[in-house]
Order: structure tokens, then sequence, then C-alpha cells
């Protein structure tokens, strides 16, 4: 049986990338933390083909910038409209406003994207943070995504990692192009050991 395969069956937030909603069985499951390590430019990449698609689909979402790295230039006013998107200095911040979004509740996902973060502010975090940004969600019907450049979420009951390299040719591509040939693996399935990586390309 595959990682996949194990995963529970939970109410999901759809991301629109197709090797993410495959690996995970519709999206990233509610009441749940989910970590991408990106450490290349894919992460950004990434997080606004999901923004893109919640905006297409009028879901809202959270964005907590640590820092301070989200362009928006190729995303309209339309598709921004249901964005919360607070913009932070460093770590810590982000933290503390990830842990205050969290609280309230009302949205469908939230994004943690840490993954511009220097190593000097990420090696400050506690790992009991990550386990109290757990215990909030789990009663919650919000997603948590984290991006990081490294495994570093103790409480991740799903971590992806983004296994592409891009090339000066590669960006050349448009962004839908580059997302497609993007490769995942899915590393931590809820509740299991990690086996066998398993991954997913766009077909």
């Amino acid at each position: 049986m595959g990682l996949a395969e194990k995963l529970p069956a939970r109410p999901c937030f759809a991301t629109g990338v197709a090797q993410i909603d495959g690996l995970l069985q519709g999206g990233l499951s509610k009441g749940v933390v989910t970590e991408l390590v990106s450490a290349q430019a894919g992460g950004a990449l990434t997080l606004r083909r999901i923004l893109r698609h919640a905006g297409e689909e009028r879901q809202r979402v959270a964005l907590i910038d640590g820092a301070d790295g989200f362009d928006p230039a190729d995303l309209n006013n339309e598709l921004l409209a249901g964005l919360l998107w607070v913009r932070c200095t460093d770590a810590a911040q982000a933290l503390k406003a990830a842990d205050l979004v969290l609280r309230d509740g009302n949205m469908p996902l939230v994004i943690l994207d840490l993954h511009g973060n220097p190593a000097k502010q990420l090696r400050k975090i506690p790992g009991t943070t990550w386990y109290r940004l757990q215990r909030i969600i789990e009663p919650t019907p919000t997603a948590l995504l984290i991006v990081t450049p490294k495994p570093m979420v103790s409480s991740a009951e799903v971590r992806l990692s983004l296994a592409n390299q891009f090339t000066l040719q590669s960006w050349e591509q448009t962004e839908a192009e580059l997302v497609s040939r993007m490769k995942f693996v899915l590393q931590r399935a809820a509740a299991t050991e990690v086996h066998e990586p398993m991954a997913v390309e766009a077909s």
C-alpha cells in the first residue's frame, strides 16, 4: 500500500495543482498541517498557482508572507478579492500572525510562507510552535500549508517536497507550463511511517 492510499479521508481544499491534488487525493486536508519543502523558485510558483485557482473558485485564502516576498503582479484584482495578505518582516512575526489568523477560524486555507526567511530566523522556532498550530486547527475546517526551505515542521501530518530543477531555458515558458512540469514527492502521510517516496507529475 502506497503513502497516498494511507491518507485519511477528510474534507480538503483543492489547490488546482494537479500533482498535489493527485498525491493528496483531492487537495490539502482540513484540520491538518501540510508542509511543502521548497528550496528553489518552485515554491513561489506553486503558491501563485494555488492563489490563482482559489481566486477563480472564489475561495478565501490567508497568505502569511514571512519575508514579504510575494509578488501579486501576475494576479488581477478579481483573483485577489478573497486574499488576506499579511506581510511580515521576519519569521517570528509571521508565526504570531498565523496564530491569530488560525484562531479566527474563518479561512478555508491558511498559507504560512517561510521559504524565503533566513536560516538564522528559522532555527529559533521552538518545536512546540508547530504543535500549537496543529492543536488550533484540528477542530476547524481550515487547511494549513507551511512552505519551508527544508523539512522542519515536526507536527506536519503530510510533507511534500519539490524535486524539480529549472534551467535558464525553463523561464522562457509560461507559469502554467512550468507548474505542469513540476514534480512533487510525498514523503510523509498521517499516522504512518515513511516508506518509499511517491511522486506525481502532471500528465
